[in-house]
């Protein structure tokens, strides 16, 4: 019999959402009418984005209208075929819309899109900002139609790669098990299709009638769309980079990204000629993904090299399940338990429930303010749905009180491929310590304990994963106490900022006279002024030693991130979209710093506090420096800025 791997993908880019492996089981509810409806609702929870838990709505009218124009613009770029596919899904559908989701689209086992309802707001009136609006929406479209391809359910995968045979697309454990071809198979195409879109607007001939000032706009707008294409190709192949999807460093093979800027480099090429040739790379490597020892069967060979030979595997035979009963399994090494329960409560088409327990050999490492002090647990079974588990790991009882059970990956945000500390429990069970947690889905658990840097705040603080990764990379020191609540000076932002960004500092002059030449933050403040990061709060004054306010703040991190010109290109419909759910935000936040607040928050830098407000000329602290500056690498590192 196949064992399926139900290990929950949950990509970095928010794009995508897999079970994996071989689907050899159906499950059908023996009692009542509303256990069977109770079924049908967890069903689908589990096929929906992991991120929501919810189904997407049917679009409306006037999102259909968008969706369609995305349909006919991908028809003028020579994308015959792709506009038909949209237009059947829509037909058919398949198409859903999500308000709340945190991916910008997803793809079930069925073939069925779930869009984010911010690719089908209203279109522009502005031809640029349109243009951009279908390109963005275009794309996603095309990158979810492979995915569609390759569900099991959806239609068949890539190339030679078998049906339901998803181990290679196993990178929700992406820090320990390698490459996704299945995501750079999208990510690849998705790439293609900005190149061919910029090579199609290139071909367009502007109309000999038009001239004058016309002529001109026309000619500049031409070539912005070209700017603009050719600017989210290379954007994205950073993104893929970020997201070590391609793991070059494993193979004797280069980033994308890397290939992409040595042809811009290229001083023999012309614009065209590079376009061409990025073209030509990605067909190569498209070409190349499943063939026989390539980029799949590579990745598979990582994985099988990462898990290890140490694994536990069990049988439950299909007609010795009892209701109510509960099925217990000894972890590797007689670590632990896994107790499983509920099982009786259907009736498979199986011969046997298989359960896999694996002590990986080369698991993810800890977050950043913790440390794991047990074997890694990663556990899977050959059923289609959430399975109730008890699971039990030995723990020394000398460090129990501050022990708990993490599982990998469990969340899908902007942190999804770290540690979820889950709640578990201490307890004795004859005479032999254990840490308890009660689970549905399957993944890597182990046991961690915090290793805190700051005497001031524990794991329970709001701000300490963030305080925690910013003082393993660097960007701030572990002066024992964090002082959390104190409020931040421009300069110690600004020092923040430049190491978060990863700047090389500077010495140069600069203009403003109450900066001592012989201060800690001058090369800070100098690397920020020449990088266009700061214009001081005039001409000649940086505003050393005053305190900076959450809008402020909020400025200086959209122009670090270079996203400064999409905020000021935000019309009022645009900005009341991302900013009118705060009560606040026309009392509490300036009119000047508006765009920047409404841009951060549809990045997700900013999410308010918890009474729905903003409070954009409230002092900043400590703890929300460190709090921003962490989203802001995130962003940097996942938007390829």
């Amino acid at each position: 019999m196949s064992k399926i791997q139900l290990n929950i993908h949950i990509g970095k880019h928010d794009d995508s959402f897999y079970k994996k492996g071989r689907i050899n089981m159906k499950i059908i509810k023996k009692t009542s009418k509303q256990l069977i409806v109770l079924l049908l609702v967890i069903t689908m929870l589990l096929m929906a984005p992991i991120s929501s838990y919810a189904e997407g709505s049917d679009p409306t009218t006037a999102q259909e209208n968008v969706i369609e124009a995305a349909s006919d613009f991908l028809e003028d770029m020579g994308m015959e075929d792709m506009a038909d596919n949209i237009r059947n899904w829509l037909e058919d559908n398949k198409i859903s819309i999500d308000s709340d989701m945190s991916a910008n689209g997803t793809c079930d086992r069925e073939g069925n899109i779930t869009l984010k309802s911010f690719y089908v707001n209203p279109l522009s009136s502005d031809p640029l900002k349109r243009f951009k609006q279908l390109v963005a929406l275009g794309t996603l479209l095309i990158h979810e139609k492979t995915h569609a391809h390759q569900a099991p359910e959806g239609g068949s995968l890539a190339y030679d790669v078998e049906t339901g045979d998803w181990l290679a697309g196993y990178d929700v454990h992406s820090e320990c098990i390698g490459p996704d071809p299945l995501e750079v198979d999208a990510y690849y195409k998705q790439i293609l299709a900005y190149l061919d879109f910029a090579q199609k607007v290139s071909e367009e001939i502007i109309d000999v009638s038009i001239v004058g000032e016309e002529r001109v706009a026309a000619l500049k707008l031409k070539q912005d769309k070209i700017d603009y294409l050719i600017g989210e190709a290379n954007r994205w192949a950073k993104i893929l980079k970020a997201h070590n999807f391609e793991k070059a460093n494993r193979f004797d093979y280069e980033y994308l990204t890397t290939q992409f800027t040595a042809i811009d480099n290229n001083g023999d090429l012309t614009d065209e000629q590079k376009i061409q040739a990025k073209k030509d790379l990605l067909e190569n490597l498209i070409n190349t993904l499943f063939i026989e020892d390539g980029f799949y069967d590579r990745a598979r060979d990582i994985y099988e090299i990462k898990k290890g030979e140490s694994s536990t595997n069990f049988q439950i035979p299909i007609l010795e399940i009892v209701e109510g009963s509960v099925y217990t399994f000894e972890l590797p090494e007689e670590n632990g338990f896994m107790h499983i329960t509920g099982l009786g409560n259907y009736e498979m088409e199986i011969e046997a429930f298989g359960v896999v327990v694996h002590d990986f050999a080369i698991p993810p490492v800890a977050d950043y303010g913790y440390e794991i002090i047990s074997p890694v647990y990663s556990l899977s079974w050959n059923a289609t749905l959430p399975v109730e588990f008890i699971l039990q790991i030995m723990v020394d009882e000398s460090i129990a009180e501050n022990a708990k059970i993490a599982a990998f990956a469990l969340n899908r945000d902007i942190h999804e491929n770290m540690w979820t500390i889950l709640d578990s429990e201490y307890e004795v069970i004859g005479d032999i310590p254990y840490m308890t947690v009660t689970e549905s889905h399957a993944t890597m658990f182990a046991i961690v304990i915090p290793s805190p840097s700051f005497t001031d705040i524990g794991p329970e603080h709001w701000c300490y994963g963030a305080a925690e990764r910013l003082v393993g990379q660097e960007i701030i020191d572990p002066d024992i106490i964090l002082n959390a609540l104190l409020p931040v000076s421009r300069e110690k932002f600004t020092k923040y900022l430049v190491k978060g960004i990863g700047l090389e500092l500077l010495e140069l002059p600069i203009p403003f006279t109450d900066v001592p030449e012989d201060s800690p933050y001058f090369s800070y403040i100098s690397t920020a002024y020449h990088y266009g990061l700061t214009r001081g709060v005039n001409a000649t004054t940086f505003g050393y030693g005053e305190i900076l306010s959450r809008e402020q703040s909020i400025t200086f991190l959209i122009r670090a991130m270079n996203w400064e010109e999409e905020a000021l290109l935000m019309d009022e419909h645009e900005i009341d979209f991302w900013v009118d759910s705060f009560f606040d935000v026309y009392t509490e936040v300036s009119t000047w710093a508006l765009p920047y607040m409404a841009q951060s928050i549809k990045m997700e830098i900013v999410k308010g506090y918890p009474d729905n407000t903003l409070r954009g000329k409230k002092l900043l602290t400590q703890a929300e420096v460190v709090v921003l500056i962490d989203r802001m690498m995130f962003a940097i590192k996942y938007m390829g800025r």
